[in-house]
């Protein structure tokens, strides 16, 4: 309900997996003219819920009339594109659960991220390497990249390590 105070425009359809289900709720989302695509738990029977996919249970008294499963069916899989879209947010960030405290550092926090994701693709990109925007894991040093210090990739495009040589005096001789 906050959501609805902050005066930003409402979007047409909303997606969401069965954890919000309840009438209540798709009534409230109908009434502001939001269709209300949410999963449905299966063994719901005393409502309007019709059987769409594998898993996937709609109650049909608030999608629009004309609309036909079909395009039930299209527009909720765009819900796992955006899953998939954001996922290396939690797989390769750990970003789960911020070790952030207050919506300013939560928005530094996501903006790290968003800046990290531009980086890696503009370094892609430098490299003649289009087919690695977009993949999260590219330049990521892990257990099989750390033997040789940095990704295949970044290292056979010429790239170098820039890291302080802790030998040297730091030119304070």
């Amino acid at each position: 309900m906050h959501f609805l105070t902050l005066g930003f425009p409402l979007p047409k359809v909303l997606l969401a997996d069965a954890g919000p289900y309840s009438i209540e709720n798709l009534q409230l989302i109908w009434s502001k003219n939001v269709v209300p695509l949410i999963n449905s738990r299966k063994n719901i029977v005393k409502q309007n819920v019709h059987k769409l996919g594998e898993h996937l249970y709609i109650n049909k008294d608030f999608v629009p009339l004309h609309w036909t499963d079909d395009d039930i069916k299209l527009l909720y899989a765009l819900r796992s594109a955006i899953e998939r879209a954001f996922s290396h947010n939690v797989q390769v960030y750990k970003a789960r659960r911020m070790n952030v405290i207050g919506k300013d550092a939560m928005t530094k926090e996501r903006y790290l991220i968003l800046i990290l994701d531009a980086l890696k693709a503009k370094t892609a990109f430098k490299m003649g390497r289009p087919d690695l925007i977009g993949k999260a894991r590219s330049f990521e040093l892990n257990r099989k990249t750390a033997l040789g210090g940095m990704p295949r990739v970044a290292k056979d495009a010429g790239y170098a390590i820039l890291a302080l040589d802790m030998n040297k005096n730091n030119g304070s001789e």
